[in-house]
C-alpha cells in the first residue's frame, strides 16, 4: 500500500517486558542484537495446577519511579490489557495533543488491534457463571468483549470520532496502520491512533506451549500516532515517515505462508534504493555510497524456532544487514508484537542509528505484512 501523501509518525509509545517506553524497548533489542544474547529478561515459570504443563511468561515490570500508571474512572475495574493500551496511547499522543482531543480541536480516530483480548476477565466471569449463574457479577461481562479496551481509550481521551477494533494475529497491527492511513486520506480524522495490546493468562501461555515448548508468552502494548506530514511540526518529535505498508496478505491453501512471506519481503525491498539490498554494515562499500552510509535495519518476527520461523527465514535468507528480533528477546506478544516492531523502528530512526527500517510481520495464524519507515 502506497500512501497518496506523506504520513508521519508524530508520536509512539510502548509498555513491554523491557519496560515503560519505546526507548527501553529499543535499547534491549539493540543491546541483544549487538551481543548476540537472547532471552535475558526475567521469565516466570509456573503451573496452574500440578497436572498442567509448565508455562513461561514475561510480564510488564512495575512502573519505575516517576512514571505513574494511567488513571481514569473507566480504568478502575479494567483488565491489564486496557491499562497497557492506555499507557502506550498516552505516550504516543502526548499531553499537548491530548488536550486538543479533549477540546475537540483534533479529530482523533482510534484503531485497536488485539488477538486474545480481556482473557483474565473472561476467565473470572465464566468461572462465576459455572459456580452459580444466579450470583455471577454482570459488571464483569462488559470487560470480556473484544472492543472493551478501545471503548475505554475513547472515553478516557475524550475522543468522539471513529473507533474500530480489529481482531487478528501478530501481523494485525499492520491492518490497523492501513485502516488508519485510509481514514487520513479520506479526511475522516486529523490524526489516527493505532494501538495493540495483550495481557497474560494461563490459557494463552499454555497455547504457546502447545506449539513451542520453549516459547514464552508476553504482555504489553504499543501505539503509533499518524498525521499528515505538515502536522508533524512539534520540535520535540523526530520526523519519522511511514513510507510503505506491504500487505496484509492472508495465507492459507491458495497462498501458503512461505509464498506470503516472500511477497512481503520482495515488496518492501523493492522500496529501498537500488544500492541498498541489506548489505553488511562492515563492508567498505556498504550501501554503495561510501563507508559512512547507514545500513537499513530489518526488524523481523522470528522467535528462534526452526519450524515456526521457516517461512520468514527463507524470505530473508540473503539479508546481510542488521536485524532486531523482538519476539526472540521479549516473547510471544501476540497482537502487541507488531506494535513493538513499529515502535522499535521509530526509536531506531529517531535515535539516529538508521535512516530506514523494514519491519517484517509474519503472523502465526492468519496473515503476513510489513512496513517501511524512513527518516523524514
Amino acid at each position: 500500500m502506497q500512501a497518496k501523501t506523506q504520513w508521519h509518525v508524530t508520536g509512539w509509545g510502548a509498555v513491554s517486558p523491557a519496560g515503560w517506553g519505546g526507548g527501553e524497548l529499543a535499547t534491549v533489542l539493540a543491546d541483544q542484537a549487538a551481543t548476540g544474547a537472547g532471552g535475558s529478561l526475567p521469565v516466570t515459570r509456573s503451573r496452574r495446577h500440578p497436572d498442567a504443563p509448565e508455562t513461561a511468561t514475561r510480564a510488564v515490570p512495575a512502573a519505575p519511579e516517576g512514571v505513574s500508571a494511567p488513571r481514569h474512572p473507566r480504568l478502575r475495574r479494567t483488565s491489564p490489557v486496557a491499562r497497557h493500551a492506555m499507557a502506550a496511547a498516552l505516550q504516543a499522543i502526548g499531553s499537548g495533543r491530548a488536550e486538543q482531543v479533549r477540546n475537540g480541536r483534533l479529530r482523533l480516530g482510534i484503531v485497536f488491534c488485539v488477538m486474545n483480548g480481556c482473557v483474565q476477565f473472561s476467565g473470572r466471569f465464566y468461572a462465576e457463571v459455572l459456580e452459580n449463574p444466579a450470583t455471577a457479577s454482570p459488571l464483569l461481562f462488559p470487560e470480556t468483549v473484544f472492543n472493551s479496551p478501545s471503548s475505554h481509550l475513547s472515553s478516557a481521551l475524550g475522543a468522539g470520532g471513529l473507533n474500530h477494533t480489529l481482531i487478528g494475529d501478530a501481523a494485525g497491527f499492520y491492518s490497523g496502520l492501513a485502516l488508519a492511513v485510509e481514514w487520513l486520506e479520506d479526511d475522516q480524522v486529523d490524526a489516527s491512533l493505532v494501538v495493540a495490546a495483550e495481557e497474560l493468562d494461563w490459557l494463552s501461555a499454555e497455547a504457546v506451549h502447545l506449539f513451542d515448548h520453549a516459547g514464552i508468552a508476553a504482555e504489553g502494548a504499543g501505539a503509533l500516532l499518524l498525521q499528515a506530514g505538515a502536522a508533524a511540526s512539534d520540535p520535540g518529535i523526530p520526523a519519522v515517515e511511514l513510507a510503505s505498508i506491504a500487505g496484509p496478505l492472508v495465507y492459507g491453501r491458495r497462498c501458503p505462508q512461505g509464498k506470503a512471506a516472500r511477497a512481503i519481503a520482495a515488496g518492501l525491498r523493492d522500496r529501498l534504493p537500488p544500492d541498498d539490498t541489506g548489505h553488511d554494515p562492515g563492508s567498505p562499500s556498504a550501501g554503495g555510497v561510501g563507508a559512512e552510509a547507514r545500513p537499513t535495519l530489518l526488524i523481523d518476527s522470528r522467535r528462534g524456532h526452526a519450524r515456526l520461523d521457516r517461512a520468514e527465514a527463507a524470505a530473508w535468507r540473503d539479508w546481510r544487514g542488521p536485524v532486531w528480533s523482538p519476539q526472540l528477546h521479549l516473547g510471544e506478544g501476540f497482537a502487541a508484537h507488531g506494535a513493538w516492531q513499529c515502535v522499535a523502528a521509530c526509536e531506531a530512526i529517531a535515535g539516529g542509528q538508521f535512516d530506514r527500517v523494514i519491519t517484517s510481520g509474519i503472523g502465526g495464524t492468519m496473515q503476513a505484512a510489513g512496513a517501511l519507515f524512513c527518516r523524514a
